[in-house]
């Protein structure tokens, strides 16, 4: 009843009769890597316990191992996918000394590596979401690697070359047209949803959209490249879908654009808010109601609904949006002191038309508010002349930057006059005498 009761780690051992007496045989294939041990366990029918079987291995390899550098291998890579390769990069070496401890020598361009010793392999791996490059080589050797033959070097070479494909998912636009209204440089991302093995490069149209369907180009905007839409104005909306097809360099294979149309859409149109007077800093406010402002159009169902603010004004606090009202109020703060004439901000809805962004521009009336005067007493000796020269505009709010300054009423007894204090940043001062 002689039996294995476990395994060896590295090798096999089989229970044999040799002319009738029960052995049991060990044997270590072929392997690369310093083993200097082994073990198992063996039972027999009577004993309930395992006794352990130890083996010392003792490695007599000597002299220097022949390196060969490894033949190209070509990989592909859908996406952004994990991908990986395994060498035996043993199997074409002369291993002479074993192989052993095989280790990396200069590291990948991209990637890592993990060496299994005793199967005298390195498996490369690209982990997924990794950037693309080809081609990707690393190196290694062993303990005694062979310097000496001309075939050879100290180190072999490893080479994988990788062609990349993108993933191009299909897309959905819905472009939201008021009348017959032109759509003017409609810009579409389709790849924002797609898997750029090689950065979705070379971007183009396939097919589409069609007789009376518009027109589609492939422009660049930021750096990114995307489908520029365009209907004329006076055009017929179609009447279904529009699809337009697109590839890209590294994937032959096109998606599909759809493009639908909902005229229920929100016309809008720059506007203006003025506001007639600040007078120093005091805190002013206006707005624009779109329902009554010039140009501006809430359609049907979609009653400018979803107003957003894309850009908030340079000096104004941040917009007031009524939505029920559909009013934009711009306040411009007493916390602001400085002579500001005009200011800006953008807006749009959940269906503007063709997804426009307009702009309303603030103009404001400024006025200086002036504050009297009462500077410190002077001194006068006897009936000797003298002069003063006083800063009227530091007390002063000056909303509309306080220029022209001007004596309005003569004094009773001096005399008074306008002056600029070139020492003092051209400032205008008054010199009373």
């Amino acid at each position: 009843g002689l039996a294995v009761a476990s395994n060896p780690s590295h090798g096999s051992a089989v229970v044999f009769d040799d002319s009738g007496t029960m052995k049991i045989r060990y044997t270590l294939p072929a392997t690369y890597g310093v083993i200097t041990s082994d073990s198992f366990t063996y039972t027999t029918t009577s004993d309930g316990g395992a006794a352990t079987v130890n083996i010392s291995i003792t490695d007599t390899s000597s002299g220097t191992d022949i390196l060969v550098d490894e033949t190209a291998v070509s990989l592909a890579r859908s996406g952004t996918a994990e991908i990986s390769h395994t060498f035996v990069v043993v199997a074409n070496d002369t291993c002479t000394a074993g192989c052993k401890n095989i280790a990396i020598v200069d590291t990948p361009n991209t990637g890592t590596t993990s060496i299994n010793e005793n199967a005298g392999s390195i498996t490369w791996t690209l982990a997924a979401g990794a950037a693309l490059v080809s081609p990707v080589t690393f190196t290694y050797d062993t303990d005694n690697p062979n310097t000496t033959n001309p075939d050879t070097d100290s180190k072999a070479l490893v080479t994988i070359n990788i062609t990349g494909s993108d993933i191009l998912n299909p897309d959905a636009e819905t472009i939201y047209r008021y009348s017959t209204t032109a759509v003017t440089n409609y810009d579409i991302d389709v790849l924002t949803n797609d898997t750029c093995a090689v950065d979705c490069a070379g971007l183009a149209i396939a097919s589409g959209p069609g007789t009376g369907n518009g027109t589609a180009d492939v422009v660049t905007v930021d750096g990114k490249q995307v489908i520029r839409y365009n209907l004329a104005d006076g055009t017929t909306t179609p009447s279904s879908d529009v699809t337009i097809t697109y590839t890209t360099t590294a994937q032959s294979t096109a998606a599909t654009l759809t493009i639908s149309f909902d005229t229920n859409a929100d016309k809008l149109a720059t506007g203006t808010i003025s506001i007639d007077n600040r007078v120093g800093w005091v805190e002013v406010t206006g707005s624009i109601d779109l329902d009554t402002a010039t140009g501006v159009t809430c359609d049907g169902t979609a009653d400018c609904a979803g107003i957003t603010i894309v850009t908030q004004p340079t000096h104004g606090t941040d917009i007031t949006v009524n939505q029920t009202d559909k009013t934009l109020t711009y306040t411009l703060a007493a916390s602001v002191e400085e002579h500001i004439e005009a200011d800006s901000f953008q807006y749009t809805t959940d269906a503007s038309h063709a997804g426009e962004i307009v702009t309303v521009n603030v103009s404001i009336n400024p006025s200086d508010k002036l504050t009297t005067d009462d500077p410190s007493a002077t001194s006068r000796t006897g009936r000797d002349a003298f002069t003063r020269v006083v800063d009227v505009l530091a007390n002063d709010e000056c909303a509309d930057a306080c220029g022209g300054l001007a004596v309005a009423t003569d004094p009773s007894h001096g005399s008074a006059v306008v002056f600029t204090d070139t020492a003092d940043n051209n400032k205008q001062k008054v010199r009373y005498t």
